[in-house]
């Protein structure tokens, strides 16, 4: 609830259900639609991996949080509406995955089935042409994998500076912690 954080769950809450509160937790609380918040979280982190409106209605009762097909897919339809090129962007990483993809600047198909996120880390995928469940089980895959891979990435190349430091810190004689393990 700090004026200097923004909270995107809430946010996503706030706009999607029409409510008029502040986009923080206490401002959903106030209306006694905290949950709401849960809802919002599990649809954002749920598109990214191809949920649908009915999956995360049922995921969401498993979590013991009422919610319908109709609230859901408001809360998909106000993402997709905060963000706009959200869709093209799955759109064309479904489309790369399987080999749909045309070429915006040569109009032509490109055959390789890979993606490649911000930090140069490849997805490979194999020919899932003739396999209608494969491919879509490899478009969800790559939605998820520019996300994923880039937090992935990242938090590796971060590991790899504090090490860094650790080791100059050692050379001056100062053992100041030790990396145990990244998850």
């Amino acid at each position: 609830d700090h004026p200097n954080f923004y909270d995107i769950h809430s946010n996503v809450a706030v706009f999607a259900f029409k409510l008029q509160c502040p986009p923080t937790k206490s401002g959903l609380a106030s209306l006694c639609k905290k949950h709401i918040r849960i809802v919002a979280k599990s649809v954002i982190f749920g598109i990214a991996y191809g949920r649908g409106a009915k999956a995360i209605a049922i995921a969401a009762k498993e979590q013991g949080i009422d919610i319908t097909v109709v609230e859901a897919q408001a809360v998909i339809d106000a993402i997709f509406q905060m963000y706009p090129l959200l869709q093209h962007f799955f759109r064309e990483c479904q489309q790369r995955a399987t080999g749909k993809f045309i070429d915006p600047n040569t109009n032509e198909p490109l055959e390789a089935n890979y993606l490649c996120n911000c930090y140069g880390r490849f997805r490979r995928f194999p020919d899932s042409s003739g396999d209608n469940s494969l491919a879509a089980e490899f478009e969800r895959q790559a939605m998820n994998f520019p996300i994923q891979s880039m937090i992935a990435s990242a938090v590796s190349r971060a590991i790899a500076y504090v090490h860094d430091y650790k080791m100059r810190q050692l050379k001056r004689g100062h053992d100041m912690f030790k990396i145990l393990l990244q998850i």
